[in-house]
């Protein structure tokens, strides 16, 4: 019988997954080069840094998308400041 070790995401909360550029920027559905200009910027979400390596948390992402989420255009304007 093969015993199986467990993975990295099932030893940790789903919540504290770390995801790559690359998945998080499939998440929210833009290019990973925007996203890497909003890192730049300290837009985005907030980002892990562990070397040369950049990585996020899903939860997150899942607060960045959360905190940009509007009912209205009206209110996305008033958030972003225009």
């Amino acid at each position: 019988m093969q015993s199986t070790s467990p993975t990295v995401s099932t030893c940790r909360e789903d919540s504290e997954q770390l995801l790559s550029p690359t998945e998080t920027a499939l998440i929210i559905g833009i290019d990973q080069r925007t996203l890497a200009n909003w890192r730049v910027a300290g837009r985005g979400p907030r980002f892990t840094k562990m070397g040369r390596n950049v990585r996020y948390t899903r939860a997150a992402v899942q607060e960045f998308i959360h905190s940009n989420t509007f009912s209205n255009t009206r209110e996305a304007a008033q958030a972003q400041g225009v």
